[in-house]
């Protein structure tokens, strides 16, 4: 009977010993494993919902704007999460022994605040030149150049210095738009990150080497769309692991993270839009059909 009863404490002691020393049981593995977690964030950061395995998890809110949780068995786990008046964002993350599996979403609007016409006319191209001063230059189908201002809201004269203000590329990334003739490309001025396109291709490329690689890749580059149309032009999306592109009728937000799926949302849907990006108004300037629209990417 005495061994019994110590075989009947332990029986039911250990498991719950090895439970709070955050050890579970695997299924997958059939054998016991250290617990890890999950770390749930995103942009917008409040009045989401944030669903693990179709179960809601957290709602958001101004005190509380990210899901941890801990103690988890060692697994696949499918995260969604919604906004009101935003696209769903879901992806599938594993969650490994004694480590912390992370990740922030970029939501996306489903209709943005109302696109505006600020410059009705008869445009061909958009660029932006002139940075620093905010002004976005226009050419029409005979190549004659406007000037559009954006602080202004209206044409202006041409500025008295013409020449590009962009900053001059790191030896780094001129090398690599050399070697690979990469027309079509944004670099990232913190010095971390290229993205370019090359026909139908968008890739990004990280500059600083593998220990300075973001948590979501272990690669120094990746595809980010191979789609049927051409590309016609990427930027980076300010501030976010994420690039705004047009190609085929629309202009796309695209997240870097690829783990499980890479998330690609509409932004704008129009004829054949170009754009260029104001990180000051947090804006998008694009040109179609002739006409110079503004919208509101945040």
């Amino acid at each position: 009977m005495f061994w019994v009863s110590v075989l009947l404490f332990f029986v039911a002691i250990v498991p719950i010993m090895l439970y709070s020393f955050g050890y579970r049981f695997s299924f997958s593995e059939f054998s016991i494993v250290r617990a890890g977690g999950l770390v749930v964030s995103s942009i917008p950061a409040t009045g989401t919902k944030i669903y693990i395995n179709g179960k809601l998890a957290k709602e958001t809110s101004l005190l509380s704007r990210t899901l941890f949780l801990q103690g988890l068995t060692p697994q696949s786990y499918t995260i969604r999460i919604e906004k009101d008046d935003y696209f769903t964002w879901s992806k599938t993350l594993p969650v490994l022994p004694e480590r912390v599996t992370e990740t922030r979403a970029l939501l996306v609007k489903k209709n943005p605040d109302a696109d505006t016409i600020v410059l009705q006319g008869n445009y061909s191209s958009i660029s932006f030149e002139h940075k620093k001063d905010n002004i976005i230059t226009l050419t029409d189908s005979r190549n004659r150049k406007y000037f559009y201002s954006i602080r202004e809201e209206s044409l202006v004269p041409a500025p008295k210095n013409t020449a590009t203000t962009s900053e001059a590329l790191p030896d780094n990334v001129r090398a690599l738009v050399t070697d690979r003739k990469i027309i079509n490309s944004d670099y990232d001025s913190s010095g971390e990150r290229i993205t370019w396109a090359s026909g139908n291709q968008i890739w990004v490329g990280w500059l600083k080497g593998e220990e300075f690689l973001p948590i979501f890749t272990e690669k120094s580059e990746a595809l980010l769309l191979d789609d049927m149309y051409p590309v016609r032009q990427v930027f980076f999306y300010p501030g976010q692991d994420a690039v705004l592109a047009s190609y085929s009728n629309q202009i796309s937000v695209i997240e870097l993270d690829g783990r499980s799926r890479r998330n690609i949302y509409p932004l704008y849907k129009g004829r054949s839009p170009n754009f260029v990006v104001s990180e000051s108004e947090k804006k998008v300037y694009i040109l179609d059909d002739g006409n110079l629209i503004a919208l509101p990417f945040t």
